[in-house]
């Protein structure tokens, strides 16, 4: 882990990591606040910090009662091509926008 940067987001990558590896799989129970805390060394505080950030991106879903969980993750955004000029592609996105790209006003 990173010395720089806090502890909560030390772990708060740490465990991203292992959610998107598969180590968690999806809809697996996560590990408990006191698991975590033992295994990090670190406060409740400081693991309430890290999974709030992962429970607000939607790779956790928490469950009063029940725990902790992972969630679906999301399939990674595709990369797109495009050929052609930037005008091009503008163009046939804005209907209508060419004419006012030849003579801004």
């Amino acid at each position: 882990m990173r010395r720089s940067l806090p502890l909560y987001v030390q772990i708060e990558s740490t465990l991203r990591e292992r959610i998107v590896s598969g180590r968690y799989p999806a809809g697996g129970a996560f590990p408990t606040d006191e698991k975590l805390r033992q295994e990090f060394g670190v406060s409740r505080a400081t693991v309430r910090l890290a999974l709030d950030t992962l429970h607000r991106e939607g790779l956790i879903v928490r469950y009063p009662g029940r725990g902790s969980f992972v969630n679906e993750v999301r399939e990674r955004a595709r990369t797109l091509r495009f050929q052609g000029s930037v005008r091009d592609l503008i163009t046939q996105a804005v209907p209508g926008i060419g004419s006012r790209l030849d003579h801004p006003g």
